[in-house]
């Protein structure tokens, strides 16, 4: 018995992510570009991409996390579809700075969300003015009071 081809763009080798991109290079090369240019700038964007399932969102983010982390240097956080844990502003703070610094729980004494968000903003800040740059993708991630769908 023959089982699918599953594809995971997460797990693909460098080269077969980059020689699978099909019709997705011109947008990738944007983004790329975009990204880039704005983190110089002022004012940042953000940037939501929508599309049907199975289209190549994860696809294209992962060749970008990818790109920007060699080609740039910087800090890619990625919180995927089942990034389950977060569930409010505080936790996505502490979810990308506790994916910066490799540890589960950056602030583990601390329970009041607001001052939660206000260290994980004094983290990201330092980071940034220490080491560039972070790119942060998010992947259908729902909070309490409503979603951001990637």
């Amino acid at each position: 018995m023959s089982r699918p081809l599953l594809f995971n763009p997460i797990r693909a080798r460098e080269g077969e992510l980059e020689a699978t991109l099909v019709a997705r290079a011109p947008l990738l090369q944007e983004l790329e570009q975009a990204i880039v240019a704005d983190a110089a700038g002022a004012t940042v964007r953000h940037w939501l991409i929508v599309a049907p399932r199975g289209s190549g969102k994860t696809h294209v983010t992962e060749a970008l996390a990818r790109r920007v982390r060699a080609r740039v240097g910087w800090s890619v956080v990625r919180l995927p579809e089942e990034a389950y844990r977060v569930s409010t502003v505080a936790d996505l703070l502490a979810r990308i700075v506790g994916d910066l610094e490799g540890v589960d729980r950056p602030f583990p004494a601390e329970t009041d969300p607001v001052r939660i968000e206000t260290l994980a903003e004094g983290r990201l800040r330092r980071w940034r003015a220490e080491r560039g740059p972070v790119l942060v993708i998010l992947e259908k991630v729902t909070f309490k009071s409503g979603s951001a769908v990637l």
